[in-house]
């Protein structure tokens, strides 16, 4: 649990992603976790005397976990097994696969589905008055534009680049 707490240290206002074999685990926050994601909480073992709470998620349905949670404004941390299990095996002793932060995820990192009725967007405010220059990019279909917004008159026009 020392990798863990060392790793989620880096990232304090992330729920951490733990991958262990087939799952990502949630530890600490597993509650808020749990509850966000409709599934029941448990404990794996006790920490400095205290039960660790912790839930947790199949490796291959986790794009579904994560978007429960971005919907829901969580920020995620996604931390990967980078050797393999085995290797460490073979080396003996208490060794520890290595870990390592591979992708963050936020509301505004999440990509869309080119498909979906909703786009994500990103928006760019230039101000002068009477009118606004404003660049809009679709993150999801890697499009972007400018518009520009005149206020005297409430209009928007639009220019795909």
């Amino acid at each position: 649990m020392v990798q863990y707490f060392a790793i989620k240290a880096r990232y304090p206002e992330h729920l951490l992603f733990y991958r262990m074999g087939d799952f990502y685990k949630l530890f600490e926050v597993s509650e808020v976790a749990a509850k966000a994601l409709g599934i029941v909480p448990t404990k794996r073992g006790k920490h400095e005397g205290h039960d660790l709470p912790m839930c947790g998620v199949p490796v291959e349905r986790s794009e579904d976990y994560l978007d429960r949670l971005i919907l829901q404004d969580y920020k995620v941390a996604i931390c990967e097994q980078i050797e393999d299990p085995e290797e460490v095996h073979r080396r003996g002793g208490k060794s520890v696969v290595r870990r390592e932060v591979v992708r963050l995820v936020s509301p505004g990192t999440i990509d869309a589905d080119p498909g979906a009725a909703s786009v994500n967007a990103i928006v760019g405010l230039e101000t002068c008055w009477p009118s606004q220059g404003q660049q809009i990019g679709r993150m999801s279909v890697g499009r972007s534009g400018r518009c520009r917004t005149d206020q005297s008159f409430n209009l928007l026009f639009f220019r795909e680049l």
